[in-house]
């Protein structure tokens, strides 16, 4: 596939560089650690902290810099979505 070309050679529209993609998600991931989000169900905080979150119950917080990490990690490189 050639740069600026989607799977299926449709042009790409881009807004943002790969740097400023990096940078986002790099203070997105700081974002969760430091602050982390709320999750008012307590099966999606059960499921969160079964996958190496921290969870605090009382306040129904999740932090998961690394739980994204590993995600964004295992995740394919295609999916049927880019055809």
């Amino acid at each position: 596939m050639s740069e600026g070309r989607s799977a299926v050679n449709r042009p790409l529209l881009r807004f943002l560089s790969d740097d400023k993609v990096r940078q986002i998600h790099g203070r997105s991931l700081d974002m969760l650690e430091q602050i982390g989000a709320t999750v008012m169900r307590e099966d999606g905080l059960a499921t969160l902290s079964d996958a190496g979150a921290t969870v605090d119950p009382d306040t129904q917080n999740a932090r998961t810099p690394d739980l994204v990490e590993r995600c964004v990690a295992s995740a394919p490189e295609r999916s049927a979505a880019d055809d």
